[in-house]
């Protein structure tokens, strides 16, 4: 008789997330993970994208041969459904998605008074 075996070798924990790393967004990560107690590398997987679309504006990348670039960051988070990533997602990103609100009703403030102006 032929012994079945399982396709799939069997995953090590992972090691601990450096979350001292991450200095001052570190006071970001810890409230979200402490809140919806998700792996504290996932909280911090939802701060650095929030970073890297700040930082554009301030800092450029210098790469050799081809000069300077804008930072650019790409981030997947891969995760078993019950890790609560929507509920990270959205309080990680709480103050980002606020921020983008306020310029959207500032923007459709000054759109409005531009087509008043146009029309006097």
């Amino acid at each position: 008789m032929i012994e079945k075996r399982s396709l799939f070798r069997p995953l090590l924990a992972p090691p601990q997330f450096p979350v001292r790393a991450l200095a001052p967004l570190a006071e970001a990560v810890l409230p979200v993970q402490d809140a919806t107690r998700a792996p504290v590398a996932m909280c911090a997987q939802r701060a650095l994208p929030a970073a890297t679309l700040a930082a554009p504006p301030h800092r450029d990348v210098a790469v050799r041969g081809t000069g300077r670039r804008p930072i650019v960051g790409r981030f997947v988070t891969v995760s078993e459904s019950y890790e609560r990533k929507t509920t990270v997602s959205r309080l990680g990103l709480r103050e980002l998605v606020a921020f983008e609100k306020a310029l959207c009703a500032a923007h459709a403030e000054a759109e409005t008074r531009h087509a008043a102006d146009l029309a006097a």
